[in-house]
């Protein structure tokens, strides 16, 4: 069944691109809903909500989200909450605001319409250590990014209690009976699933509460053990399976206009992390090979 694609976005920086992002997803089949960092001072949701004539945006509650934090997945799934809320969606897409479409909107929806069941997320067989995220207790785990003198501390204490529970060999996971998994954070997903992550909120508060960068790994899980593992597109192509493309290979791991030809060459649907210095002339690169 064909409908209407949600778009949820977490954006925290960089609104000139995150404009240029919502003007393209501008098309009446799609809703956005769109979170703002708390911390941003200089969001202006007036000027964001004009760049938008013919999809619905909803700007949601706006929370404090840390990298690396519980509060990574909690905005998460606020976002899903606030999605399936509004109605049936054929897809829903988590994106960041500096991540940007390399296909038009009728590009987009013909191809979720010509696979429309399969799960698009990408899991991860290459990282080895991903389970140490959630084998510890991380007392203070959303200040691994800081700034002030008093995060820094944190984040010290934080990691020290970590070391002090490898010593003591501690595994919370053992706990819990499942197999963890790992992957790209940014997928597409059908409205039956959406509507099953939500049911294991509960579950997902007691096993993620204090990890650390869970937001990689607890969608994945919940698919892994669950019959929507079957519908997963391709479990061994962790970007081709979400659609996506993303290098590691520059330092920012930011896309650039050089990079422009292989993105068009590339097969996937969104590209991120397009902020660098040239980022508009890119996203201007892309829109003129539409044409």
């Amino acid at each position: 069944m064909n409908g209407r694609h949600a778009y949820m976005i977490m954006a925290h920086h960089k609104f000139h691109i995150l404009k240029e992002l919502l003007q393209d997803l501008d098309d009446e089949r799609n809703d956005i809903f769109l979170h703002v960092d708390k911390k941003a001072r200089d969001f202006d949701p007036e000027d964001i909500c004009a760049a938008i004539k013919k999809a619905h945006i909803y700007i949601t509650e706006r929370m404090d989200v840390r990298w690396g934090g519980f509060s990574q997945i909690r905005c998460v799934l606020m976002l899903l909450e606030q999605a399936t809320g509004t109605g049936y969606h054929a897809y829903y897409h988590f994106m960041v605001g500096v991540e940007f479409p390399l296909k038009t909107q009728d590009d987009i929806h013909q191809f979720f319409d010509e696979h429309q069941g399969y799960e698009f997320i990408g899991f991860d067989h290459e990282d080895k250590t991903y389970m140490d995220r959630i084998r510890y207790f991380y007392i203070f785990n959303g200040y691994a990014r800081n700034n002030t003198f008093f995060q820094k501390i944190l984040n010290k204490i934080s990691f020290g209690c970590v070391y002090i529970q490898k010593m003591l060999h501690v595994d919370l996971t053992k706990k819990y009976g499942i197999v963890f998994k790992k992957g790209n954070a940014n997928w597409s997903i059908t409205h039956d699933l959406a509507r099953y992550i939500l049911s294991k909120k509960r579950e997902t508060y007691r096993v993620y509460r204090h990890s650390f960068c869970g937001d990689e790994i607890f969608i994945h899980t919940i698919v892994f053990n669950s019959d929507f593992y079957k519908k997963v597109y391709d479990v061994e192509d962790e970007y081709g399976s979400s659609m996506r493309v993303m290098t590691w290979e520059d330092e920012k791991n930011q896309y650039h206009l050089k990079d422009l030809g292989y993105l068009l060459g590339c097969g996937r649907l969104f590209a991120r992390k397009i902020d660098g210095e040239d980022a508009l002339r890119l996203i201007d690169g892309i829109k003129r090979s539409r044409e």
